[in-house]
């Protein structure tokens, strides 16, 4: 089925369920159709939109301005407590490091005991080696956060304004300014931003 044999579709299916000389069954029937119909409808939308503007590639549709800036702040206030976490671990972890090792030093061990404090240091060795490269990958962030503390909060406000704006764009609607029969059209149009969102070329 063609795009336009769709939209034809979707149109006839419109005009039939507003007939007022068909039965409440016959009615029920075309509003199950067109809900059905719905995701059809709304695939040859899009692909009518990428054929209409395949020069465009919509690459901004797949940055989330609200997301990305929560991601920032997020990484800003966790940078500092994860930083002291890990180097609270790694204390932990040499301390525990240097028990087995004493025992293997000074303790008269059984074989099993051997074989079991062996197995415990190769997975403090492990768990250490996890927390110094976390402190490695880290401390450049931790460092711009503990230089920069107020900039979370600045970002914070900006994530404010930009999810305001968002739930403005989605509750826009349309008013006609001469065709006002047109107006249960426009308030249950999807907005266009929210539309080309998930556009892919």
């Amino acid at each position: 089925m063609t795009n336009e044999e769709v939209f034809e579709l979707r149109n006839l299916l419109i005009e039939l369920s507003t007939k007022t000389r068909i039965s409440e069954s016959t009615k029920e029937r075309i509003n199950k159709a067109s809900a059905s119909f719905e995701n059809v409808y709304e695939n040859a939308k899009l692909k009518e939109i990428k054929r209409k503007y395949k020069e465009m590639k919509f690459s901004y549709s797949q940055f989330n301005p609200e997301s990305a800036t929560g991601r920032i702040v997020e990484a800003i206030n966790s940078s500092i407590a994860l930083y002291d976490e890990a180097n609270r671990d790694l204390k932990l972890l040499d301390k525990e490091t240097q028990d087995i090792l004493h025992a293997f030093e000074m303790c008269d061990l059984k074989e099993e005991e051997e074989k079991q404090l062996t197995e415990d240091l190769k997975q403090v060795r492990v768990a250490r080696r996890k927390c110094k490269n976390f402190i490695e990958m880290v401390t450049p962030l931790m460092n711009f956060s503990k230089k920069h503390r107020g900039l979370a909060n600045e970002i914070g406000e900006v994530q404010k304004s930009i999810k305001g704006i968002i739930e403005t764009i989605e509750s826009r609607t349309y008013s006609p300014k001469v065709r006002k029969e047109l107006v249960t059209n426009f308030e249950s149009a999807k907005n266009t931003y929210m539309s080309i969102e998930s556009v892919q070329v």
